[in-house]
């Protein structure tokens, strides 16, 4: 079985690495335009092999995960779509899953078939990892939940494909409608960037910022931290391309923000530790699940569910393991 990875960044390592476990069964080849991102990647035992030929490495794969840039993905689609083999599934980590969805099928045959993935990682790594930063472990994905979405009339084949992958990752798979995925990013991913570029915007080269830079500790970092995740080409592609929900989702916080403003002018210190309670309590709650893993019970979707006859898990590690 063979595994490529088009894309070796922050991601596309991650994945690579928490599939390295199995590479007596997976032939894990991967790829990057940036050949010293590829070259660390097979240094540390990320991928199996580092083809310099973006076809080379995808002609001959089951699976083929892309974890490039948003603004890559169009092309990227462009230049593989005719040299991959039938039935072969390509899961795509980059957001805006419905509109990369629509390119892909616009130049792909239909034999092959499109997944889209939400990633998150084990908390225990995450809390102050920089953008660029490429974690060498195996359980990166572990107490995670990672999500797979599909255009309708997804084969079954490509989802067990899809939730088996996600399995070997360590994390539990959630099935998410691919607009149900785009809001999610959206939220969690596109709209704390924002926040951090207007931090910065709004802070640096203001009077009295030559002071107030030798005092910016954990809160204004912390705050500043989501910087850099997309380039500034690929975030403008990625808010431009979603421009109506991104609106809503801005529109909203700029109103929660203008009340929280008006609490303030208006002296109403119950309504400022109301607002910052809830928050508090907010918090915890979210990085308590984060960190177990245990958000809900699994509601069983006959719409949804796969049959787990997990073919490919045992065709990866074997029966009774």
């Amino acid at each position: 079985m063979q595994i490529s990875l088009v894309g070796l960044g922050q991601v596309g390592t991650a994945l690579g690495f928490a599939l390295s476990k199995y590479s007596d069964k997976i032939t894990l080849v991967g790829f990057d335009k940036d050949f010293e991102k590829q070259s660390r990647a097979k240094t540390i035992g990320a991928i199996n092999k580092s083809p310099i030929n973006l076809i080379n490495a995808v002609k001959d794969a089951e699976i083929i995960v892309i974890s490039t840039p948003y603004s890559a993905v169009k092309e990227l689609f462009s230049q593989i779509h005719q040299d991959l083999k039938p039935n072969a599934v390509v899961i795509c980590a980059a957001p805006n899953k419905e509109i990369t969805a629509k390119w892909f099928r616009e130049v792909f045959p239909t034999t092959n078939q499109f997944i889209g993935l939400t990633v998150s990682f084990n908390p225990e790594y995450t809390r102050h990892l920089d953008p660029s930063e490429v974690i060498e472990k195996t359980d990166l994905f572990n107490n995670t939940s990672i999500g797979i979405s599909s255009p309708t009339g997804t084969s079954e084949q490509a989802l067990k494909y899809a939730s088996d992958l996600v399995e070997l990752l360590g994390a539990k798979v959630q099935y998410l409608d691919i607009l149900e995925a785009d809001g999610i990013e959206r939220t969690s991913h596109l709209l704390p960037q924002v926040l951090s570029y207007l931090l910065l915007h709004s802070t640096v080269d203001v009077p009295g910022w030559n002071e107030a830079r030798l005092y910016t500790n954990q809160p204004y970092l912390s705050v500043a931290s989501p910087f850099g995740h997309e380039s500034p080409t690929d975030l403008a592609d990625l808010l431009l391309d979603a421009e109506k929900p991104m609106l809503a989702i801005l529109d909203d916080t700029i109103e929660k923000l203008r009340q929280f403003r008006d609490s303030i002018a208006d002296h109403n210190v119950e309504e400022i530790k109301k607002t910052v309670k809830k928050s508090i309590t907010n918090k915890s709650t979210l990085m308590k699940a984060r960190k177990t893993g245990n958000w809900f019970e699994r509601i069983s979707d006959e719409k949804n569910d796969v049959k787990k006859t997990n073919f490919i898990k045992q065709l990866f590690i074997g029966r009774g393991r």
